[in-house]
C-alpha cells in the first residue's frame, strides 16, 4: 500500500486504512487499544500546547518558520501527502502524529524484538551458508548448517539486548541531554502547576493503571505501550 502521510502516520487512519479499527470485528487487538489511549492524550496535550502560542488560525499561517518547515518537508523531503499547514487543528494532528511515532509506535515496534530475536534459530539475522534454489535433496543436516555460527548468534543477542534494552527518559519528560539535565519546557503556562504539561503526565498515568488492569485478563499482556515503557523519543 502506498504510503501517505495523513493516512499512514496518523493512527486512527492507519487502523481504518488497514481495516483493523473495527472492535466489534476484530475484539482482541491490544496494540490498537493501548495505542489510542497514548494517541488521545498526546492529541490532548499537543492541543493544549498549541492553543496556548496559536490563539487562531492565523498565528499558524503568519508563523514563517512553521511555513519553511512544512516546505522543506514537502519540497526537500518529498515526503509524501505533506502539505502547508494552515489551521490549528492541522497542526495539532501533524505533530500528534509525530510524537506518536517516535515515541510510542517506536516502542511498540522496536522493545518487541528483545524477546524474540535474541534467539538466533527462530530469527537468524545471518545464513551460515547460501540459501538453497530447491527443497529437494536437502536433508536435517543441509538446513542447519544454514544456521548463523555461534559468534554470529552472540552477536545477534549482544545487538537486539541494546535495541531492545534501553529505556531512556520517558514519554513526558523533557530535559536537556547535557548533564545536569535540566528541563527545556520553562514557560509556567504550560510546565506550572496545574498545566498541560502536568495534565498529560497524569493522564499517562491513567494509561498505565488502565492497560495493567487490562493486562489481567488478557490471554497475555502486551506491555510495549505502558507510558512507563515508551521513551520520549527513538534513541539508542
Amino acid at each position: 500500500m502506498a504510503y501517505d502521510f495523513y493516512d499512514r502516520m496518523m493512527l486512527p487512519n492507519d487502523l481504518r486504512t488497514r481495516g483493523v479499527d473495527d472492535t466489534t470485528a476484530l475484539p482482541d487487538y491490544p496494540y490498537r487499544d493501548d495505542a489510542l489511549l497514548v494517541w488521545n492524550a498526546i492529541a490532548q496535550w499537543v492541543g493544549d500546547y498549541v492553543a496556548f502560542y496559536y490563539p487562531s488560525d492565523s498565528d499558524v499561517t503568519g508563523d514563517y518558520e512553521l511555513k519553511a518547515w512544512a516546505t522543506e518537508l514537502i519540497t526537500t523531503g518529498k515526503v509524501k501527502g505533506f502539505r502547508a499547514i494552515t489551521t490549528r487543528t492541522q497542526l495539532v494532528d501533524v505533530l500528534t502524529a509525530i510524537i506518536f511515532n517516535t515515541s510510542a509506535q517506536h516502542a511498540a515496534v522496536n522493545f518487541p524484538q528483545y524477546s524474540v530475536m535474541t534467539y538466533a534459530p527462530f530469527s537468524a539475522g545471518a545464513g551460515g551458508t547460501p540459501a538453497p534454489t530447491t527443497s529437494a535433496g536437502q536433508s536435517e543436516t543441509s538446513w542447519s548448517q544454514m544456521l548463523p555460527s555461534r559468534l554470529a548468534a552472540q552477536e545477534q543477542i549482544l545487538l537486539f539486548h541494546i535495541l531492545g534494552g534501553v529505556y531512556y527518559r520517558p514519554l513526558g519528560e523533557y530535559k536537556d541531554n547535557a548533564f545536569p539535565h535540566l528541563p527545556v519546557l520553562l514557560d509556567p503556562a504550560i510546565a506550572g502547576p496545574g498545566g498541560p504539561l502536568e495534565r498529560f503526565r497524569t493522564a499517562l498515568g491513567g494509561i498505565e493503571n488502565t492497560i495493567r488492569q487490562r493486562n489481567t485478563t488478557r490471554s497475555r499482556p502486551y506491555e510495549h505501550l505502558l507510558p512507563s515503557r515508551i521513551p520520549s523519543s527513538t534513541n539508542i
